[in-house]
């Protein structure tokens, strides 16, 4: 599929990339996301992705970057779970009505980290 990448991880083909970033897809993310448990990078930026960030996220553990900027119907709170990902690097969700709420405040050193890798509308870290 175009978009998904690959890998053979422990001797079996694995999702570990989708980027699907300006595809036009509409609607809510489907919680069957969270069955691809070796996902690094997920990419849905500039879309029309409604609704909330599915806190089934948390079930990527290994998930590195977050890229659901520019769908303006996405809303709701950041599920801190998302934030409390251990291999999180990049959290992009700006221009959404994604706000931060407790992530702003659990998550503040892990943005800090992050630096100009974590964009979420309403955080301001310092």
């Amino acid at each position: 599929w175009t978009g998904v990448t690959c890998r053979v991880i422990n001797s079996a083909l694995r999702v570990t990339k989708i980027d699907w970033s300006n595809r036009g897809l509409q609607g809510p993310l489907h919680p069957c996301i969270s069955s691809l448990t070796e996902l690094r990078e997920l990419n849905l930026s500039g879309n029309r992705l409604v609704g909330l960030v599915p806190s089934c996220l948390s079930s990527c553990s290994r998930l590195r970057a977050l890229r659901m900027e520019d769908n303006v119907r996405l809303s709701g709170r950041l599920p801190s779970v998302v934030m409390s990902l251990p291999c999180l690097e990049r959290v992009y969700l700006h221009n959404t009505k994604v706000r931060g709420g407790t992530v702003c405040e659990n998550g503040r050193d892990r943005c800090r980290e992050m630096g100009e890798r974590c964009m979420v509308d309403d955080c301001v870290w310092e």
